[in-house]
C-alpha cells in the first residue's frame, strides 16, 4: 500500500490553506466602480476629482499586486525548503 509523505501532505495542507485564504480575502474586497466620464459643452471629458478617485485605485490595486506578489514569493521560498528537506 503506497503512502503519502508525511512532508508532502503537510505541504499540501499548506498550500490548500494559503490559496483559500486568498481566495477569501479577494471575494471579501467589494468591486470597484468604473468611473463615467462627464459631458461638458465642448465635448466629453473627466473632472480632477474622477481622475484622482481613479489614481487612488490604481494605487491601491498596485499595493494590492505587491502584497500578493510578496505572499507568493514567500510561499515558493517555503516550498523549496520543503522540497529541499524531502530530497535531502
Amino acid at each position: 500500500m503506497n503512502c503519502i509523505p508525511r512532508q508532502t501532505l503537510f505541504l499540501s495542507l499548506i498550500l490548500t490553506c494559503f490559496f483559500a485564504t486568498a481566495l477569501a480575502q479577494t471575494s471579501d474586497q467589494s468591486p470597484t466602480a468604473t468611473p463615467t466620464p462627464t459631458a461638458t459643452a465642448h465635448g466629453t471629458s473627466t473632472n480632477t476629482s474622477d481622475i484622482d478617485d481613479i489614481r487612488r485605485q490604481l494605487r491601491e490595486q498596485r499595493e494590492e499586486i505587491e502584497r500578493l506578489r510578496v505572499t507568493v514569493t514567500e510561499q515558493s521560498r517555503v516550498i523549496n525548503e520543503m522540497r529541499g528537506q524531502s530530497g535531502g
